[in-house]
């Protein structure tokens, strides 16, 4: 039990023994450390829902079916098997403790559209992926999902089929995004947020306006994207990061503010 030690902190299970589990089997899937062995790893995803009542577990299982074929050895992609397990992950009515993230993957395939087994095409749900990114972002009192809060952001930001645009919506899960302590700039959507709050403070969209708040949001978002310029294979195109940069220094330029923060020792002087 070597390796269940390490995730005591993530789990939390009365047993010793069954401590960190879970984060086993993923170890046991990428050949972490350990060699590779998927279906030891499906084998404990499987215990840790069905037994151990883990919504997590249905969560991993999904994530397998949900990777291109030759990913895992043994699993071939299906959407609609890694659906289920999604939403199993919060919805199974033996389970002992829900997941949030997997709501959160199953408001992704809502909100892409994905091909069925049979070769059907399913058209996005965007009131179906609303329903899901707003239980991932209420989380589970300890932690929440802030990818699914951003992305309800965008949601209300700029309205989608069966969802009205409201920008207090849109503000209060931006804030909500980047209020969490384990967000850092190179996350998915975080200089986009970023620049979005800038754009409500500076506008007075869902608050009133605010300059100095907005010049803020628009040097963060400016940071963001020149971090994510910086470093290779990250989650975000080049291109989107290159205009978020553009668009927050003309927006800072245009304001006559810094494009960067001044430090304190900058102020005393």
């Amino acid at each position: 039990m070597t390796y269940a030690v390490y995730y005591d902190d993530a789990f939390f299970f009365e047993d010793p023994l069954l401590r960190g589990i879970g984060g086993l089997g993923e170890l046991l899937r990428d050949g972490t450390g350990v060699e590779q062995d998927i279906e030891k790893a499906v084998m404990i995803f499987e215990f840790n829902a069905e037994v151990l009542g883990k919504g997590n577990g249905y969560t991993a299982l999904g994530l397998l079916y949900e990777a291109e074929t030759g990913t895992y050895d043994g699993i071939e992609q299906s959407y609609d098997t890694a659906m289920s397990y999604f939403l199993a992950s919060y919805q199974d009515e033996s389970l002992e403790e829900t997941d949030f993230k997997g709501p959160r993957y199953a408001a992704d395939l809502y909100d892409s559209g994905y091909t069925h087994d049979d070769g059907t095409w399913e058209e996005p749900d965007y009131v179906a992926a609303e329903e899901c990114y707003l239980i991932a972002a209420a989380g589970n009192g300890r932690t929440y999902d802030s990818t699914a809060s951003y992305k309800l952001g965008v949601y209300y930001e700029e309205g989608r089929d069966g969802i009205e645009q409201d920008y207090e919506q849109a503000l209060y899960y931006f804030e909500l995004t980047i209020n969490n302590s384990s967000v850092h700039s190179t996350m998915l959507g975080v200089p986009r947020c970023y620049l979005s709050l800038a754009n409500f403070y500076e506008n007075g969209l869902g608050t009133d306006a605010d300059i100095d708040t907005a010049i803020y949001y628009y040097q963060m978002a400016l940071a963001a994207a020149n971090d994510n310029l910086a470093l290779e294979n990250t989650g975000s195109e080049d291109s989107d990061m290159e205009d978020v940069a553009a668009t927050a220094t003309a927006a800072l330029e245009a304001l006559g503010a810094p494009l960067e923060m001044e430090t304190e020792n900058e102020t005393e002087e």
